[in-house]
């Protein structure tokens, strides 16, 4: 008598798969992460501390008392990285939540894959409006040295007051970096030979610095690093200041695609950014428009 095993060699354990589900043969129904709360039991991955979670038209709805955290489950390795984007490049936290409670003020905290443990560092205080509507929020994380590497989890700690928030989706954006900047570039514009910049140094950066530059550069170099820029021009430094005669040529080759970075610099190479980068405002004036049209100055009385 042949052995059952010769006719069935190995046992097959089949997985249907649906949106938003997996559904063993043999198994409970696992929900997967969903930061739309479209996907029955998303919400419930999350786990509340001091508070309680619901699931509801497609919203994550918090309720929370004092002391109260939201905590995440883990996002590493979700599909095509979705929800653990590198920090670095998708700088910001986006979220779309309603406030129906007391607190003014949320700290939001992450882990990433470079540390995996939530503590201070890894955090960031934003202010809410207490009672407000269904708005976005944008988290920005990017003046925080520690938000480097894949994003693993957040957690979100209301304070200043007790209610319920209603989050009804999460997503991660890049978004221009914050950081401090010396002063201002009000304008910079050209002439047929020459560059003009203008601009102000907040007065607390006047006694720090000795000078101010003017860099050129591109797209192409994505780091702010002046030793890879072309130096144009250094003027002494003021709290107002007007820079001309900067060559709008580099022999016949003009600067009206180019990029511009102005700094404060010490004396001893240190340097600031005043602002970020920025290009020739009224580039369009030396080049033709060849989509450009006018419209006939024509009055209809409508009524």
């Amino acid at each position: 008598m042949k052995q059952l095993s010769a006719f069935f060699p190995a046992f097959i354990i089949l997985v249907f798969s649906f949106p938003g589900r997996e559904i063993p043969l043999y198994g409970q129904v696992k929900p997967l992460i969903d930061l739309s709360f479209e996907a029955e039991g998303s919400a419930d991955l999350f786990i509340a501390t001091n508070g309680s979670i619901t699931q509801n038209n497609g919203s994550l709805e918090y309720t929370f008392q004092k002391g109260s955290s939201l905590t995440s489950p883990s996002f590493e390795n979700s599909r095509n990285g979705m929800y653990n984007p590198t920090l670095e490049i998708r700088n910001t936290m986006f979220f779309v939540m309603e406030n129906m409670s007391g607190a003014d003020k949320l700290r939001l905290s992450f882990i990433t894959s470079e540390d995996k443990n939530y503590d201070e560092g890894k955090s960031k205080v934003f202010d809410i409006q207490p009672h407000s509507p269904k708005r976005a929020f944008y988290f920005n994380l990017s003046d925080n040295p520690k938000a480097e590497g894949r994003l693993t989890g957040l957690r979100l700690e209301p304070l200043g007051g007790s209610g319920k928030i209603i989050i009804d989706r999460i997503s991660f954006e890049q978004e221009p970096r914050l950081e401090p900047f010396a002063g201002e570039i009000s304008s910079c514009r050209a002439s047929n030979k020459s560059i003009a910049v203008k601009g102000h140094i907040a007065s607390d950066y006047l006694n720090k610095f000795k000078r101010i530059a003017i860099y050129e550069t591109s797209m192409l170099q994505k780091a702010d690093d002046v030793t890879k820029m072309t130096k144009l021009c250094e003027v002494p430094i003021a709290s107002e200041f007007v820079i001309r005669h900067i060559p709008l040529f580099q022999v016949k080759v003009s600067r009206l695609s180019s990029q511009f970075l102005a700094v404060v610099e010490d004396a001893d190479g240190n340097f600031l950014k005043i602002a970020s980068r920025f290009y020739i405002e009224n580039w369009r004036d030396f080049e033709k428009n060849p989509y450009a049209f006018t419209l006939p100055k024509l009055k209809v009385n409508v009524s």
